[in-house]
């Protein structure tokens, strides 16, 4: 089917995929950015509960040289387990293993959604009835994954910074600055900018 010779009900559903692809899109870069985040601060904290007291131990199994300097080694190590231990609180308060294994989830499943918009939107039936019934089924599953997405309480600056990650990959216009994001650096755009200049690495 062409896009010269279509109905303008198909247009119209082809349309709306591809914009249904879009968001998908920018969620799953939302959560991907969430994903790492998590994932390098329960490394860092597995790294650190492992390391310090090993540390510790090696240093007195070894021997220290001078004597004296054994307070200021166990003090240091006091202060950074110190730190550590309240950074596994953090872990187990804020649940960021169940956090990273949720963004995991989340990318995983907005990614199939926007693969399935896609396919949609690029060869869609003959039939304009069943376009829309295959467009249905999709956004059932996309509406029951935003409930699910919804409940990790998304902010608005993620949500920016998910509009950019899909228009930057999609090479696609701002619909309020009317750009076409060149890179991932943030703007003051209220749409597609003003997120941490942190989250564009």
């Amino acid at each position: 089917m062409s896009e010269q010779t279509e109905p303008p009900k198909t247009s119209t559903l082809r349309e709306r995929a591809w914009n249904l692809a879009l968001h998908a899109d920018g969620t799953a870069a939302i959560f991907g950015m969430r994903a790492s985040n998590l994932k390098l601060r329960i490394r860092i904290l597995t790294f650190a509960g492992l390391c310090i007291p090993m540390a510790v131990g090696l240093i007195v199994l070894a021997g220290i040289p001078k004597p004296s300097l054994l307070p200021y080694v166990v003090t240091l190590a006091g202060v950074l387990g110190t730190f550590q231990t309240l950074g596994s609180l953090a872990s187990l308060v804020f649940d960021w293993n169940g956090a990273y294994a949720g963004a995991v989830r989340s990318v995983a499943a907005n990614k199939q959604l926007s693969e399935s918009f896609i396919r949609l939107a690029q060869l869609p039936p003959e039939e304009e009835t069943q376009i829309a019934h295959e467009l249905a089924v999709i956004e059932a599953q996309d509406s029951a994954q935003r409930t699910l997405d919804d409940a990790q309480q998304i902010t608005s600056e993620e949500k920016r910074f998910g509009m950019r990650a899909a228009l930057f990959n999609r090479a696609k216009e701002c619909a309020q600055c009317k750009l076409t994001p060149a890179s991932m650096n943030p703007t003051e755009c209220g749409v597609c900018g003003d997120f941490p200049k942190r989250w564009s690495k």
